[in-house]
Parts: C-alpha cells; sequence; structure tokens
C-alpha cells in the first residue's frame, strides 16, 4: 500500500493468541517465534511478523527453517529437533538462541559435506577429473573442523543454561574436551553437574576425543589423507594410509564393504561424523533439564513440536543405507 497504509486483508493477531503458545515467560526468557507455524486445518505454514504491537500473519512457502506443529510435515525434509523443541519450548534466553542457531547451523554444514560427496562423485564420474580426489580430502578436512566446533558450542549453550540455576566453584571451560576430560568428582564437585549430565560426558567424551585426535593432527601437524581413489560408485582411501588408522577403532569399514580388499570408502567417515552430531545433540536434550530442576514452563502447548526443514536432511533418513552400504550410485542418492 501507498502513502504508509495498511493493507486492510493482512490478518492479524497476538502472541497470546498464538495457537501453539500455552505460556509467555516473564523470567527472563523471550518468546522466540520459529521461522513458521504449520496449521494443519488450513494445510498452509503461516509466518508471524511483528508489527505495531500486533503480529502480521504472512503464509510463505517454507523451504529451510524450524517450524512447530503438530506432527512432522514432510518427511524427505523435515526432522524432529529434541535440543531445539527443548531450548525453544524452555530455554529460550538471548544468550542461548543464538548458540542453538550456530549448532543446527553444524548439522546443516555436516549434512553438507554428505551432498558435496555425492555431488563430487557425479562430477568426476562424467569428467572423469583426477582433480575431484583433492576436493573431496579438503571436505573431509573441513568436516572434522566442523565436527570439533559443534562440541564447543555444545559446551556454550550447556553452559549458558547450567549457569542460570547454579554456582559452581570453578569456573565452566568453553571447550567441550576441557570439561569431558575430567572425572566425574570433579565435575561434581568444581562444576556442580548432576549425575545425569556426567553421565552424558561420559558417553560422548570416548568418541569425541578419537575424531579430536584425528582433527588435531589434521590442523596442526598436516596429517591428511594421502591419496584418495576414486571408483564409479564411491570414493576410497586405504586401510594403511596413516590418516585412516588413527580410525580403525571406530570399526567403520567391515571386510566385507572394503574395495579391493584394502579400500574404505570415505561416505562411512562422513555418515558418522554426521551420526555423531545428531546422538550428541539427542542425548543433550534428554540431559540438560537436569540443569534445572524442574525445568521451567514450556512456552509451547501441549501436543506442538519443534522441527526442522531443510532439502539436505534427507540424507539423515538415509544413514542407516550409508553405514551399512558405503557405495552408492551417486545419481539416485542426489535425487529429490
Amino acid at each position: 500500500m501507498s502513502n504508509g497504509q495498511q493493507n486492510p486483508r493482512m490478518r492479524r493477531t497476538r502472541s497470546e493468541n498464538l495457537p501453539f503458545i500455552q505460556h509467555l515467560p516473564v523470567d527472563g526468557r523471550r518468546l522466540w517465534l520459529p521461522s513458521a507455524f504449520y496449521d494443519d486445518q488450513e494445510g498452509a505454514f503461516h509466518t508471524y511478523i511483528p508489527h505495531e504491537g500486533e503480529l502480521l500473519i504472512m503464509t510463505p512457502r517454507l523451504i529451510e527453517g524450524t517450524y512447530v506443529s503438530k506432527s512432522l510435515v514432510d518427511a524427505n525434509q523435515d526432522c524432529f529437533m529434541p535440543l531445539t523443541d527443548l531450548v525453544m519450548g524452555c530455554y529460550s534466553f538471548p544468550e542461548v538462541i543464538p548458540i542453538l542457531q550456530q549448532i543446527e547451523q553444524d548439522l546443516v554444514n555436516a549434512l553438507a559435506s554428505l551432498e558435496k560427496y555425492f555431488v563430487l562423485l557425479q562430477d568426476a564420474n562424467q569428467r572423469k577429473d583426477p582433480s575431484s580426489r583433492h576436493l573431496v580430502s579438503v571436505e573431509v578436512e573441513y568436516a572434522f573442523a566442523n565436527h570439533r566446533a559443534f562440541y564447543d558450542r555444545l559446551q556454550a549453550i550447556i553452559n549458558a543454561v547450567h549457569l542460570k540455576w547454579n554456582k559452581p566453584r570453578k569456573k565452566l571451560p568453553d571447550s567441550f574436551r576441557e570439561v569431558a576430560q575430567r572425572d566425574a568428582q570433579y565435575l561434581r564437585d568444581m562444576f556442580s553437574f548432576p549425575e545425569t549430565m556426567i553421565t552424558f560426558y561420559r558417553l560422548q567424551v570416548e568418541t569425541f576425543m578419537k575424531l579430536r585426535d584425528v582433527r588435531d593432527n589434521i590442523f596442526h601437524h598436516g596429517h591428511s589423507v594421502d591419496l584418495i581413489f576414486h571408483l564409479p560408485d564411491g570414493f576410497g582411501v586405504a586401510l594403511d594410509d596413516k590418516f585412516v588408522a588413527r580410525l580403525a577403532n571406530l570399526n567403520l569399514w567391515s571386510g566385507g564393504l572394503l574395495k579391493n580388499q584394502n579400500l574404505g570408502s570415505i561416505l562411512a567417515l562422513l555418515q558418522f561424523l554426521v551420526r555423531d552430531i545428531t546422538h550428541a545433540m539427542h542425548a543433550l536434550a534428554e540431559n540438560l533439564p537436569a540443569c534445572s530442576p524442574p525445568p521451567p514452563q514450556r512456552t509451547y502447548a501441549n501436543g506442538y513440536r519443534t522441527y526442522f526443514r531443510c532439502p539436505l536432511v534427507r540424507h539423515v533418513a538415509k544413514l542407516d543405507t550409508y553405514r551399512d552400504t558405503h557405495w552408492l550410485d551417486p545419481q539416485i542418492c542426489l535425487q529429490r
């Protein structure tokens, strides 16, 4: 509309009238609206734009972002995010939400590495360009760096929530490693962590340290993959490669899935990094509420959950296939 006039046809509402809201927080948390709300009665997404004390209701096509709904809308590009659901519903403090968004981006980055693996494989098959092996090597290095950064962001969100209700004797480190390597008694006495959070660290630390060791050798000592092999159904690395030797105890490559008896798939490694990220997010969602007994009153109404939409999410549903098969036709894996 011209002259600053409002469109009289645009629908409006207020925060307290949103169907998925049951409680407006007054304890320092903020009402963080998701990217969209899925109205199952209208079969459409709604986005709410603050305007002069009200919310303008728009009906967008949601391509990527979080949405609140009673159920999953599209299994091909959506997934339930327990950690996002917990934080948005119970821990929506101004300093917490930006960390959550960074964690979500780390997951997207890890999924993007899977997507690029198949894109590079398809390109290598078509152009027969040997340089694709170098591109894959760089992607592997990036995937390890992203995985390491993800864990420090997990620690940041733990610190932000834990310090709201607890006063540890020692300052909580910013590094996940510095906390996870401490013994249970130290975590209990110095950081005031409840038993469930101590268990969370104990369950995550072994795999984290193995992957961190590989990442540190890449970025601090230059120990990357020596040679990547290109086959029509995947990129592989020799199991006697120094880089791969550090991953042997993760049991990524079984004999039945090897090519030429000694080539392990890079796909097995990339899917493992994604799987570890999603597992850690789920585990933290289960254990974080123990830092604030009882958890704050949930903002979202019963029956509503938070989902995440991204075109790359389709890889989450295929992680078991990637783990169990390793060698795949890229054209099929890139289909949407």
